[in-house]
């Protein structure tokens, strides 16, 4: 079992179109042979790896503080949508239980009161090399 299994979070960095990497701290979990995370498909880290598809990533805290001793992994990430961004999101949703029903079911429910059109989730998926 390697960091980023045991990661409660990650920064993730991706590249604007400039070079400049951007890093958002989220949650992550182990999918088919690399790692998982739930987006929007309007989010910003979704709209830079559909230009660029690096990534790096690092276990850190909530607030996207690298954890003490971690190691940076470098990879390649593409966005999924679909039945295995269903799948996804279910792998998410089990190692979050509590989180997941306190962030994104309220934030759905919401939506759905307000009626505001949601934009389509999707999943990213990313491999360490």
């Amino acid at each position: 079992m390697n960091e980023l299994d045991r990661a409660k979070y990650i920064s993730f960095g991706t590249y604007r179109r400039d070079g400049t990497l951007v890093s958002t701290p989220t949650w992550v979990a182990p999918f088919r042979d690399g790692y998982v995370f739930t987006t929007d498909l309007g989010s910003w880290k979704a709209k830079r790896l559909s230009h660029d598809q690096r990534v790096v990533v690092t276990p850190c805290n909530i607030r996207g503080r690298t954890l003490p001793g971690a190691s940076t992994f470098q990879g390649h990430g593409e966005l999924i949508e679909g039945a295995a961004a269903i799948d996804a999101a279910r792998i998410v949703r089990r190692k979050y239980r509590v989180m997941w029903l306190l962030t994104i079911s309220s934030r759905q429910l919401l939506q759905t009161i307000k009626r505001k059109p949601t934009v389509p989730d999707c999943a990213i998926y990313f491999v360490v090399e």
